[in-house]
């Protein structure tokens, strides 16, 4: 599979970026066409000729693909017969949004995705012989497959953790401490890892006055949400430059991040995906409009994700004044599912709820993390209260929280002292039991 130089490639005329995606979508799309079951019968039954998509503008005309569209379907109506069996790699993804998805990622891309994250790397500032402290969760033990009995002997003989990882299940405000005593040690380093984690460390900094006098280089976060003013308010308590680096499992991460310039706008690299910020008619959105995140995957022929919605919700973005010529997003905002439905049938996202407290009625100094659970017919704002908090201060936040959800739910406060991570070591901001 081709591979560009881009740190060349950043600084190109967007016409010739733009040629460069199309040409590779082209190719795509007619590779799909003539060896996917699914596409070949989607095309057919839409009135579809693979060559009636010459470039991102045409993607409209193709159908949105879904997770429950996998699900639904035997796996191998989605695999290119014309890919061989040792090109294509089976994982899953880590099931955020319930079951995991089962997919095949394509080996010969692996090469530009392992030079993509190097050079997103870059763009946070980390060189060559820096350490990375790792925030996440630690991988699962290797099953034995009765099919591969001599495999999975030395695959779980010679399985390990990654020597730089902090597990986020330790993180509690009991452990911060010595955590951070231990990342301080490393010299040069840089943070990469869950984003609610690192906000979460950030918080106990602040809270408690604990003094970083080794800052890291940068911190890069992923895999949940961090909006520009966590950004900026993780960026003065470390006292370093913050990232926030998005991609979906699906699609191998690293398909866009943070401007190095303009922290208010991410870039997208357009030699891994085409991203698109849709309306619930699945047209794209003018720029500074809130709509649902899809991804085409230009890199996978194993397995093609051709507008495939993420479930991810984000606001369109029309450039960059850094001079980069790579597409733009300017925020990732969370997940779809992650909303609260009122009566009246008025979604408020979690999101919303972040900007709201933190941001608008400046709860940021009396709540250190939080989840909200929507329960029958109210909701519970579950929260871990700073040493600020008081009985007042939680009498003004139920008025405040019936006012944003106008008077339509019951609302309860309960003060925890831990919030659990999920299975995959994310924490989701809205939960509906």
């Amino acid at each position: 599979m081709e591979t560009i130089n881009l740190n060349s490639l950043q600084h190109a005329s967007k016409d010739e970026i733009k040629a460069r995606t199309d040409a590779k979508l082209q190719s795509l799309i007619k590779h799909a066409y003539n060896n996917v079951p699914y596409y070949k019968k989607k095309f057919d039954s839409l009135g579809i000729h693979w060559s009636d998509i010459k470039g991102a503008q045409d993607l409209g005309l193709l159908p949105v693909l879904t997770r429950q569209n996998i699900k639904n379907n035997p796996l191998n109506y989605f695999v290119a017969s014309s890919i061989p069996k040792s090109r294509r790699r089976l994982t899953s993804t880590t099931g955020s949004t319930g079951i995991p998805l089962r997919f095949y990622s394509d080996t010969e891309s692996d090469a530009l995705r392992g030079m993509t994250w190097t050079f997103l790397d870059e763009w946070a500032g980390v060189r060559p012989g820096f350490n990375r402290v790792w925030l996440g969760a630690p991988r699962p033990r290797p099953h034995f497959e009765f099919r591969h009995p001599i495999r999975s002997w030395f695959e779980k003989q010679w399985f390990k953790q990654p020597e730089d990882l902090i597990s986020v299940f330790m993180l509690k405000a009991e452990t911060v401490p010595g955590i951070l005593e231990k990342m301080q040690k490393k010299s040069p380093y840089f943070i990469y890892g869950i984003s609610s984690s690192i906000r979460f460390i950030a918080s106990q900094i602040e809270e408690k006055g604990i003094a970083i006098n080794n800052p890291p280089h940068s911190i890069i976060g992923t895999s949940d949400t961090l909006l520009p003013a966590h950004l900026k308010s993780i960026s003065s308590i470390f006292k370093c430059p913050v990232y926030s680096r998005y991609g979906s499992y699906e699609m191998g991460g690293g398909a866009a991040q943070t401007c190095p310039d303009v922290s208010e706008v991410m870039h997208i690299i357009p030699e891994l995906v085409i991203l698109e910020v849709v309306d619930d008619n699945n047209i794209p959105v003018s720029p500074g409009k809130t709509g649902r995140i899809l991804l085409t995957e230009l890199t996978n022929y194993a397995m093609p994700f051709i507008r495939y919605d993420t479930g991810d919700i984000g606001i369109a973005s029309d450039g960059c004044s850094c001079g980069r010529s790579f597409p733009t997003i300017r925020e990732i905002l969370g997940r779809d599912y992650e909303q609260i439905k009122t009566f009246s049938g008025h979604r408020i996202y979690g999101w919303e709820f972040e900007a709201y407290l933190f941001y608008e009625k400046n709860y940021k100094k009396y709540i250190t993390e939080y989840e909200i659970i929507q329960k029958g017919t109210g909701i519970i704002l579950r929260m871990i209260p700073s040493k600020a908090y008081s009985r007042s201060i939680e009498n003004r936040l139920k008025s405040d929280l019936n006012l944003m959800l106008g008077g339509e739910m019951e609302v309860d406060v309960d003060s925890v002292e831990h919030i659990e991570n999920g299975p995959n070591g994310k924490k989701a901001l809205i939960r509906i039991i």
